[in-house]
């Protein structure tokens, strides 16, 4: 009985997503025959929990007489988290190569004005995630650039090679058709906020095509890479991410998207790990 609770606060709280985020740069130096690096995946996975969990924060500012007064509000387990996150990831910065911080550092500007939790009197300012498209895309780069780019500045390997473009193009297309997945779950809050995704202009049925079309494109760009055994894994987590395509809609649960979506990339994860 006592299982449940724990299981639902996991999902609740950002775990899987984050724990999602380090084994898709531990992906990276698997297929580049690499020792993996864990102080950078701790870095990661803590950068990811802390950035979800503030995003389940508001920092309210309100203007009243000409004095400004600033509130956070969320729960006291999020803010924890994010703390907690924040310092963990900030000492494991100690222990990663110095040439990473300055991409760091963009990543952290462009999830900031990806998240953007101010609120001007109650108001939610808008952040990039309201042009229309921006929102799949943005967090679609933001997290390639986290689990591609990062691994490869950490063994000093090319950005622009052949075979890291194609594999930055792989990651890319598969995170978009789960992120566009996401805009299922947000179609109605994200009318009333006006955040124009692509569910919430065209349609829930328009967007689930959307999905099934990048993933159709990620299982032609599997067929890329030189390896069998790669081309097999990436190809059978696109058709098993097509199967929770089929299977979601708007009335699923918020743990369904946490765990079932999310858990797509620690999916594809395992099958390179067993089968490459």
């Amino acid at each position: 009985m006592t299982k449940i609770p724990f299981f639902t606060q996991v999902a609740r709280y950002h775990f899987v997503v984050a724990t999602a985020a380090a084994l898709l740069a531990a992906e990276t130096y698997v297929l580049g025959n690499q020792a993996i690096d864990y102080p950078l995946l701790l870095a990661i996975f803590a950068a990811t929990l802390g950035a979800y969990s503030f995003a389940d924060l508001e920092l309210c500012v309100t203007s009243y007489k000409e004095k400004k007064q600033v509130n956070i509000r969320g729960s006291k387990t999020s803010l924890f988290i994010a703390g907690t996150s924040i310092l963990c990831f900030s000492l494991s910065t100690i222990f990663i190569n110095s040439h990473i911080l300055s991409l760091i550092f963009w990543i952290t500007i462009g999830s900031l004005l990806y998240i953007n939790p101010v609120r001007f009197n109650c108001q939610r300012l808008h952040g990039l995630r309201n042009l229309l498209f921006v929102k799949s895309l943005l967090l679609a780069l933001i997290w390639t650039v986290t689990t591609v780019w990062m691994p490869l500045l950490e063994i000093n390997e090319s950005l622009f090679g052949t075979s890291q473009l194609l594999l930055f193009a792989r990651r890319f297309i598969f995170i978009f058709s789960l992120a566009v997945l996401y805009d299922l779950r947000d179609v109605e809050i994200d009318k009333i906020t006006n955040v124009r995704t692509f569910a919430s202009t065209f349609g829930v049925r328009a967007a689930k095509l959307l999905s099934y079309a990048t993933l159709g494109l990620f299982l032609a760009v599997s067929y890329t890479d030189p390896t069998l055994q790669t081309t097999t894994a990436l190809s059978l987590s696109a058709l098993i991410a097509m199967v929770v395509v089929f299977q979601t809609n708007t009335t699923r649960s918020d743990a369904y998207y946490r765990v079932v979506v999310d858990g797509m990339m620690i999916v594809q994860f395992l099958l390179i790990v067993l089968i490459h």
